[in-house]
């Protein structure tokens, strides 16, 4: 039997994201999965591995790597990776293929050492594959690499189809960690003119995590102008994301920033039709006016995609999504719930080929 062990810090953040959506996938493929978390545990990542991941010491790492035949790393730690080339050595009847999914949030030159040292790169978009390659040259590593678009393992039941009330517009708007930061203050303006024009606009903020006072206090002035339109939420459970969604007509996923695109991927499976900014991998998980709306960004001064965003193209984007015909919104679900499936079975025949396939288990 195949056994995976997976390596990721595990706190809310889209890499604990990303690494709770391989699992799943492993889990769904008939793969005996153990997850060691890098730093401190947190919880509301997922409802099962938040019971099921250990922390990372070094007997725990043993334990996780002992006759495992795929290590999964979405983190760099040479001092763990150390270990548990000790303990997979120990398995004398497998050979354990380490396999490490790089990122653009967490990229230093440790990742470069660390890619050299693991059998495969994954790269979970061919935007983060390309830049990998271009911009560090790693051709010239012993690991090689290949990508695929992520997708949730979760099967749809009932797509969505029209709006939630036809009396009211709903608008979940989703921040994720530094994209209130990036986007400033004048982002809650935006939604108190948007409110202002439409007032059948019901919107509901999900913070991912704690925000300054000054933010804090704009967005209390927003609930109490606007008393029964404007709910603002902080730590929402990821897994709880989903339902939420499927409560409101769109989703503005306010990311700056995209270290895999498991927030896409998770919102997507939701079938609401995405509005997000234009930034790699979004062209992956959302398809201009078929199956969701972009804003249109530049690139601010990073080594990796990070926007730069024009509020009044957001409330542009914003604005006219919530104008359209109530004819725009059920044909952007329908395409959403048929490009989800393709998806998730081209990441399936992915993992499989990559990893189920490829059993490492000597004779």
């Amino acid at each position: 039997m195949l056994r995976v062990g997976i390596f990721a810090p595990y706190v809310r953040n889209e890499v604990a994201l990303t690494a709770v959506q391989f699992a799943d996938w492993m889990v769904r493929l008939g793969v005996e999965v153990d997850f060691l978390s890098s730093q401190r545990i947190e919880s509301g990542i997922h409802p099962v591995w938040d019971h099921r991941v250990a922390r990372a010491r070094r007997g725990t790492i043993y334990r996780w790597a002992y006759q495992a035949t795929h290590l999964c790393w979405f983190t760099p730690d040479q001092q763990a990776l150390h270990h548990a080339r000790l303990a997979a050595g120990a398995g004398v009847r497998r050979h354990c293929r380490s396999l490490s999914f790089p990122n653009w949030g967490n990229w230093s030159r440790d990742w470069e050492a660390f890619l050299d040292q693991t059998d495969r790169a994954i790269c979970l978009s061919k935007a983060m594959h390309q830049w990998v390659q271009d911009r560090y040259n790693l051709h010239s590593c012993s690991a090689s690499s290949s990508w695929v678009d992520l997708a949730l393992a979760d099967q749809l039941l009932v797509p969505k189809y029209g709006l939630v009330d036809e009396t009211t517009r709903r608008l979940l708007v989703m921040f994720p960690r530094f994209a209130i930061r990036d986007l400033g203050a004048g982002v809650v303006t935006v939604f108190d003119q948007l409110l202002q024009e439409q007032p059948e606009l019901q919107i509901t903020i999900v913070l991912e995590s704690s925000v300054c006072r000054m933010y804090r206090r704009e967005l209390h002035q927003l609930q109490r102008r606007y008393s029964g339109r404007v709910q603002v939420h902080r730590g929402v459970p990821y897994y709880s994301l989903i339902s939420m969604a499927r409560d409101h007509d769109w989703v503005y996923l306010a990311s700056t920033r995209h270290y895999y695109g498991s927030l896409l991927a998770l919102l997507a499976s939701s079938t609401v039709p995405l509005i997000c900014h234009d930034i790699s991998p979004v062209e992956a998980h959302v398809q201009q006016n078929q199956t969701g709306n972009l804003i249109p960004c530049q690139l601010a001064g990073y080594d990796y995609p990070v926007a730069d965003v024009n509020l009044q193209d957001v409330k542009d984007v914003l604005s006219r999504t919530l104008h359209r015909p109530h004819v725009t919104l059920k044909n952007q679900q329908v395409q959403a719930s048929q490009v989800l499936p393709r998806k998730q079975q081209s990441f399936q025949r992915y993992l499989t080929n990559e990893i189920v396939d490829e059993c490492p288990i000597s004779p």
